[in-house]
């Protein structure tokens, strides 16, 4: 068995650590990932009911979007399909002015405010900002989902934008447009969101006994509201794996002081 991976983090620059990957450390070694590895194939083959990954939807989406709620959302299939992004702007979307400068299309958008139109707004193709107005307003608006409009002065900084354009496409795919020169893609593991997971209740719900359970995680509990002096049990069942189990509990108190503890227990 052989395993590689790539970092996203550079090396050269000192004063940063870089996290530590976990097969760099000599207690994973060779046979564990092989036995973990084979444990995650079979759940998913047999996969033991009711073990279960559901998302938690949110309801307010505000904070998905750097520029909070946008002013404007213009949804393209609750309009007649025009042939192109420009004539878009120009028949339905009123407050974006489609400008052509020099043989350069520039876009502004307009409002009571005298000073928004003094400044060029900050124009958006799925989040990544467009230099060159040229390569998009030619594409149908059949490949967009929505257009974004925030109609106001945007500051970010030292920077001045009258106003912040963005178009988001149906496949989250920039529509094929490539990325401004000297860009690239970097997908990075942030914070994920909160997550419901069932283990199995083999009291009330016994199952088939041929079915193997081979979890490696045998309880996931996500928000545990614990009151100072008060003892909180947790229940659950474990795999038909013997050998060392880890608990791991990270908490945040009231003060915001982060905790953590380990301790372990043996299936035999």
């Amino acid at each position: 068995m052989h395993l590689n991976w790539m970092t996203s983090f550079s090396g050269n620059i000192l004063f940063l650590k870089q996290p530590e990957h976990i097969f760099d450390k000599p207690a994973i070694n060779k046979k564990i990932v092989e036995e973990i590895m084979f444990n995650a194939q079979v759940v998913s083959v047999f996969n033991p009911a009711p073990v279960s990954n559901t998302h938690v939807e949110i309801s307010d989406t505000t904070n998905q979007y750097f520029y909070g709620s946008p002013e404007l959302r213009f949804k393209t299939d609750d309009y007649v399909m025009l042939s192109t992004l420009e004539e878009f702007f120009f028949e339905l979307i009123r407050n974006v002015v489609v400008k052509k400068e020099k043989d350069k299309y520039h876009l502004y958008l307009t409002r009571d405010h005298s000073d928004l139109y003094l400044y060029i707004p900050l124009v958006l193709l799925d989040y990544v900002p467009v230099f060159d107005i040229d390569k998009i307003l030619y594409l149908s608006p059949e490949k967009f989902a929505c257009i974004d409009i925030v109609n106001s002065l945007y500051i970010r900084g030292n920077l001045r934008y009258g106003g912040i354009i963005n178009i988001i496409s149906s496949r989250d795919d920039r529509t094929g447009v490539d990325l401004p020169r000297n860009s690239f893609y970097f997908s990075f593991k942030t914070y994920e969101s909160h997550q419901q997971i069932t283990c199995p209740d083999y009291e009330k719900y016994p199952g088939d006994s041929r079915i193997p359970d081979y979890r490696n995680c045998l309880f996931w509990a996500p928000n545990i509201p614990v009151d100072a002096g008060v003892t909180v049990g947790l229940d659950f069942f474990s795999s038909d794996l013997q050998g060392d189990y880890m608990v791991i509990i990270r908490g945040i108190t009231d003060d915001g002081q982060v905790i953590h503890g380990e301790c372990s227990f043996t299936v035999k």
